[in-house]
């Protein structure tokens, strides 16, 4: 009996407590296609990098890449708002600017928001 009665507590504290994680473990995003275009700041396109885009915060995207090949990129990405960041090879590095190296001090923003998003996205 002792046995039953333990076995009962038990099974109401589990019942009570769950074994679920946060509801973020489980988030499905809705991923999208996205194209756009990246000119340096005169006017040339970007060649040889790679756009990060990082989600805004309290965004529950994920972080993204995409390879920029003459000024253009295409990529699948989460819905949502993103700081865009360049991790660039040595050659180009010295031409862009250092702001655009961080979501701390980058000034480009964009937003994800449905299929077949075009983005043109024009560093200053």
């Amino acid at each position: 009996m002792r046995l039953i009665g333990c076995t009962m507590l038990i099974l109401s504290m589990v019942s009570l407590v769950g074994c679920g994680g946060p509801a973020t473990i489980n988030t499905v995003f809705t991923f999208v296609d996205v194209t756009g275009t990246v000119t340096m700041p005169d006017g040339k396109p970007l060649k040889n990098a790679t756009l990060v885009f990082v989600p805004e915060e309290g965004q529950t995207a994920r972080e993204e890449n995409a390879v920029v090949n003459d000024g253009n990129f295409s990529t699948k990405m989460g819905v949502g708002k993103y700081k865009v960041t360049l991790d660039t090879d040595s050659k180009v590095k010295s031409s862009v600017p250092s702001k655009y190296r961080s979501a701390k001090t980058t000034d480009i923003s964009v937003e994800v928001t449905s299929s077949n998003t075009k983005l043109t996205i024009a560093l200053k």
